[in-house]
């Protein structure tokens, strides 16, 4: 279940938490930057395919995941920026504009 639906858009950052809104999120044309909260590892989105994903996660700025063992099953395939248990935007944005 997603946490946003694309309107998330605080302080310049567009924060998207699943595979749906990436895809979109990714196409939009904006100085903001642009950030994918992994939510949850989302079985649906390996429909996609691999390239799809691979190309939609190149398209943000910084990616995170809340846990430990979430970010071992996608660091197999995409790299994570950072982990971020509770979705806190504010420490979300502190590291998008200050790293």
């Amino acid at each position: 279940m997603p946490i946003t639906n694309l309107y998330s858009i605080w302080n310049n950052l567009i924060v998207v938490t699943n595979f749906d809104e990436a895809v979109f999120g990714a196409s939009i044309p904006t100085k903001s930057k642009k950030t994918f909260y992994m939510w949850d590892v989302d079985r649906n989105s390996y429909n996609l395919g691999y390239k799809i994903m691979k190309d939609t996660i190149d398209q943000y700025d910084k990616v995170y995941c809340r846990s430990e063992s979430h970010k071992a099953l996608i660091d197999a395939h995409f790299e994570i920026d950072s982990i971020v248990s509770d979705f806190n935007l504010e420490r979300i944005y502190n590291d998008t504009y200050n790293s």
